[in-house]
């Protein structure tokens, strides 16, 4: 019994101690052309970020499937991930990124933007140039990513959750026969 008992304890620690590290771009721009059709003037301010996992990082290339969240702000369009998808290649510098993007619209996201053919389409770098595909006038706009790293969030890897699973049963198939004996 105390074997069992250890092997539970020590998955329930290591279930606990795998961290995600979450790496965030934050971005700041403003629209230079066509803002009044997203309800914004020229010069107005826009915003958003994009979240993903140290590991997914590592190799220096962030791809839009490996995004964990994202959302951007322009005038009355909003784009979130939980409304939209993201594709596209993002190579990960010290404090920005290089690379082309794209973030679409979808499900009942259309009441901000009418229309199913609206996307934004970001062009990475230094000075970041975006585009919104819409009908009619294509607003763009500038400006610039840049990088903020969160504190680790504790993520439980799947074997690991096996592990305590098999542990819990473990535990609780030795307590029967003890309780039967």
């Amino acid at each position: 019994m105390k074997k069992i008992l250890s092997a539970l304890f020590l998955t329930v620690a290591l279930a606990t101690s795998a961290q995600a590290s979450l790496i965030t771009f934050e971005y700041a721009g403003i629209c230079t052309k066509s803002c009044g059709s997203i309800g914004l003037r020229s010069g107005d301010s826009v915003g958003g970020w994009i979240e993903t996992t140290a590991g997914a990082a590592a190799n220096g290339t962030i791809l839009g499937q490996e995004l964990t969240r994202w959302a951007f702000n322009f005038g009355d369009i909003r784009i979130t991930s939980r409304t939209g998808r993201a594709t596209g290649a993002m190579q990960v510098l010290p404090n920005t990124l290089i690379g082309t993007g794209f973030f679409a619209t979808g499900g009942g996201f259309n009441f901000f933007a009418p229309g199913p053919d609206l996307f934004i389409d970001v062009i990475f770098g230094p000075i970041t140039k975006w585009t919104i595909k819409k009908r009619g006038k294509d607003p763009r706009g500038i400006g610039g990513f840049i990088r903020r790293d969160k504190d680790p969030v504790a993520v439980p890897e799947p074997t690991t959750l096996s592990l305590l699973g098999l542990g819990l049963l473990g535990a609780a198939a030795a307590r029967r026969r003890k309780a039967r004996a």
